[in-house]
């Protein structure tokens, strides 16, 4: 019986290259784990000695001051035998810096074949520059025990830096400029506004990362009148760049004010702080010039006026004479025309209404008085359907939606087109139009 088996051996070893068969030999030839360790995909060899982003085995710049890395690498078994990890601890780290890489993830034994398993380290620098370890992993892999590569990474410090216009802007800055875009100038209070971008600079040798939520802050008496409308990425690489964008919409005239606050890594500049600035203005759309007085229509529908006022004309609600604009009482929108006489003025409302105020000795303001006002008081019978409206010197009058025109105030010479020359101190037909 013997002799026979040993015979049939024989023969499968001389026809196994023709049949295709396997022999006792081929079996045991085959059983055998196979180590393949990766990093983002990528093999590393074993013996590496030249470490590399690519697959992960160099990590990059760190901050050193409280900053870390971890990566994650794959242990496959690519053999048909268990891949049995034998050292204690599975996973060794060592070299001259050693103690700045720690393993906080033990991969399981065995892995089986076709299977896989990971392990992670964490990089931590404790010092600038270089530093350099080996990884070791022992395991049942017979040409490839220990299982050896070199690992790698930079101890570093960021270094922010916040450009505006290309000009930096210095941490603490309280004086905005024009130059750096921190002074966003003049914008309209009336649906205008501006945008200004800002670039965040790491000029230092690890990563900058901005930890505030949000990552750019805007605080102060007028931080609602600036807005952030794009945040910067983080984190920003050792030589990057990124940026945020800031827009202007001016709540109210004059100069508003707010300051801009970016939380970081930079451990001597954090945060981040600096001024920014802008002014409130009015956009004048068209003006009306009286007897020594003068209003004007802004682009957001408000009046304002200066010059002359003994009998209210400027309607501010006083009598003062002012030298610069002041706001006519009520009238800081929804104004579409304004037309000055000789001392009383009179604006056409967006609803197509007639407010009118100042000197009304003749009627000349509508209201069926002959009281001086010194704000704006609706014409009677003229609270809508006007499309505009013009001053004489002491009278008033007024076009409709209709196309016929209404007037009222002294009628002297017949200015007022009824047929009479009677004082009317509320609006009449004009005949024939």
């Amino acid at each position: 019986m013997n002799s026979l088996l040993s015979s049939l051996m024989i023969l499968s070893l001389l026809f196994a290259p023709w049949v295709g068969i396997l022999t006792p030999l081929d079996v045991s030839a085959a059983s055998a784990p196979e180590t393949d360790i990766q990093g983002n995909g990528v093999s590393i060899a074993d013996g590496d000695t030249t470490p590399s982003q690519d697959d992960r085995t160099d990590f990059g710049s760190v901050n050193v001051n409280g900053g870390s890395v971890e990566r994650k690498f794959i242990i496959y078994n690519t053999g048909n035998a268990n891949l049995n990890l034998t050292g204690s601890p599975r996973v060794v780290i060592s070299g001259d810096n050693a103690a700045d890489f720690t393993v906080t993830r033990l991969p399981k034994t065995p892995v089986l074949p076709g299977g896989s398993d990971y392990f992670k380290i964490t990089f931590d620098p404790s010092a600038l520059g270089k530093r350099e370890a080996v990884v070791s992993i022992t395991n049942n892999d017979s040409n490839e025990n220990p299982y050896n590569f070199y690992i790698q990474g930079t101890g570093g410090t960021p270094e922010i830096d916040i450009q505006g216009n290309g000009v930096s802007i210095v941490n603490g800055d309280t004086t905005p400029s024009l130059d750096d875009r921190t002074d966003f100038g003049s914008v309209s209070v009336n649906n205008r506004s501006l945008m200004q971008k800002f670039i965040i600079v790491n000029t230092g040798t690890a990563s900058l990362n901005l930890t505030g939520s949000p990552r750019v802050v805007i605080s102060g008496d007028n931080a609602a009148d600036f807005t952030v409308t794009r945040l910067p990425k983080t984190p920003v690489l050792p030589g990057g760049s990124d940026y945020f964008k800031i827009t202007f919409d001016p709540g109210a005239l004059g100069k508003r004010e707010a300051v801009v606050s970016i939380t970081s890594s930079d451990s001597d500049e954090n945060p981040y702080t600096f001024s920014i600035q802008g002014t409130g203005i009015s956009i004048i759309s068209s003006t009306a010039a009286g007897y020594s007085f003068t209003c004007a229509l802004t682009d957001g529908g408000g009046v304002r006026c200066w010059g002359k006022n003994d009998y209210g004309q400027l309607g501010d609600g006083t009598i003062n004479e002012h030298h610069t604009p002041v706001d006519v009482s009520g009238l800081a929108s929804g104004v579409q025309a304004v037309a000055a006489g000789w001392f009383h003025t009179c604006a056409v409302t967006e609803n197509g209404g007639v407010k009118c105020w100042g000197y009304n000795s003749n009627g000349q303001l509508g209201d069926g008085t002959t009281n001086h006002r010194r704000t704006p008081v609706d014409v009677s019978g003229l609270t809508s359907g006007i499309q505009s409206v013009s001053v004489g010197s002491y009278h008033t009058c007024a076009v409709t939606d209709s196309g016929g025109v209404k007037c009222w105030g002294v009628n002297s010479d017949g200015q007022l087109g009824d047929g009479t020359i009677d004082e009317r101190h509320t609006p009449v037909d004009v005949i024939g139009l």
